[in-house]
């Protein structure tokens, strides 16, 4: 499989080396492609060089079922980046984004109040050759797929990114990227290694991707393949007629070394369940999604929509669900075999121009249980982006209205899998929070 690869690698690289495109920006948007996330604002400093930062503070409280409001459990952190762009020379740019996070989210919270923890979350020098082919080395976000809540092909992210957030956190990957765009036929492609974990895996994988415009309609086409994990083929597909916005996600994986589990048992202590191997499987993953846009004034709309998703790697019981979980063998948003998202956008409604108002809803059909979030944004003084949130669990006990029974024992559990920052901690029903933001 690693020599399959490899030889469609290079020859992606030999066939597309006559690419016509002098610009630097994709035409799709290949890096972090999130709508909602804020410009960097850029200062000069010299001919060459610029910085900028931006500043969020957050504080947010959960309220727990059967507990009283005196009991209300209450958080506070604040995110710094900062961020420098040299651009040497036309066909030269280099790029940092250091994160600062106040206080360490990796101590326990009696202990890190007087701590931060900085990451690097953009570190790339990018050049190109002659102006046809586009190199970009080092740590940065590529985001692939078109889903809104669900993206079974972002292969290249390790974490989930949170489907009801306004403003994508996620760190960048270590990548050595090689983009060929070709302007007269509309289209991208991408011949990418990846090198996050190296010590782990021993060798990089390796990506290829494929991006067409036509008339109205996206249409793309990857793959991915690393030693000792899935290798992954998809496509995605969005277009529009009129007002309404059709999307859909496929993603086939076989070779999962992940453990399966089936029958009926208890899940906290695995009685009656039986593991079993899908490595040979090619296991399908699909999102498909509409949404419609409608004009109510000259000047104002607002946006609806639903997604669909089938997951072939999750289950169709909720026992089996939690035991999974709590083995750490699925990640929150991937238990299910069947989900269901609802989003509602109102920007700049009447005179509120600089407002907007979000509402999601997420459902996992299995279980019964669901997560909604209603958001609004504002600026105050044109540059301090002001936002509060309130979220709720509902119905049946299960993924979205999580209880982790009495009787297991937590500090046992694979590290990082119990919870998530949009995955309602055990007993959680309810949360608010809010959080002022400036670009700098």
């Amino acid at each position: 499989m690693r020599k399959i690869w490899v030889v469609l690698f290079f020859c992606a690289v030999n066939s597309l080396v006559f690419s016509q495109d002098p610009r630097d920006e994709e035409i799709f948007g290949e890096s972090n492609t999130e709508p909602l996330n804020p410009p960097l604002r850029f200062h000069e400093i010299g001919d060459t060089t610029s910085v900028g930062g931006r500043l969020e503070v957050e504080t947010f409280a959960q309220w727990l079922e059967g507990k009283k409001i005196k009991d209300v459990q209450y958080d506070h952190r604040s995110t710094f980046d900062t961020y420098i762009d040299a651009r040497p020379h036309e066909d030269v740019r280099g790029f940092v984004r250091l994160r600062t996070l106040v206080p360490d989210p990796t101590l326990e919270k009696t202990k890190s109040r007087s701590t931060f923890k900085v990451d690097i979350d953009e570190a790339w020098i990018k050049t190109s050759l002659e102006k046809r082919v586009f190199l970009t080395y080092g740590r940065q976000h590529v985001k692939w797929g078109v889903g809104r809540f669900w993206n079974p092909s972002d292969f290249l992210t390790a974490s989930i990114r949170d489907p009801l957030a306004t403003y994508d956190k996620r760190l960048g990957s270590d990548l050595f990227k090689i983009h060929f765009p070709r302007e007269k036929e509309s289209s991208n492609f991408y011949g990418i290694l990846h090198l996050d974990d190296l010590g782990t895996y021993k060798e990089p994988g390796m990506a290829l991707r494929a991006e067409f415009l036509l008339a109205q309609t996206e249409l793309s086409f990857s793959g991915y393949g690393r030693a000792n994990n899935p290798v992954r083929l998809a496509s995605d597909v969005s277009s529009g007629v009129g007002p309404v916005d059709f999307y859909a996600e496929l993603v086939y994986s076989t070779q999962n070394r992940a453990k399966f589990y089936k029958g009926e048992g208890n899940p906290v202590t695995g009685s009656g369940f039986e593991t079993f191997e899908r490595r040979k499987e090619w296991i399908p993953q699909a999102v498909g999604g509409v949404t419609y846009s409608y004009k109510y004034s000259d000047e104002d709309f607002f946006t609806v929509g639903l997604e669909y998703f089938y997951n072939g790697l999750g289950y169709e019981t909720r026992e089996l669900e939690l035991f999974s979980f709590l083995q750490g063998q699925v990640n929150p948003l991937y238990l299910g075999k069947h989900y269901a998202g609802l989003l509602f956008v109102l920007p700049n409604p009447g005179l509120w121009n600089e407002t907007t108002f979000y509402f999601n809803v997420l459902t996992n059909l299995v279980d019964g249980s669901g997560l909604s979030r209603l958001s609004c944004r504002t600026y105050v003084q044109k540059y301090i982006l002001v936002e509060l949130w309130a979220s709720a669990s509902f119905g049946s006990e299960g993924e979205f209205r999580f209880r982790v029974p009495e009787e297991f024992d937590v500090a046992s559990a694979p590290t990082g899998k119990t919870q998530t920052s949009f995955f309602p901690g055990s007993g959680t029903s309810r949360a608010i929070g809010a959080s002022l933001s400036l670009n700098f």
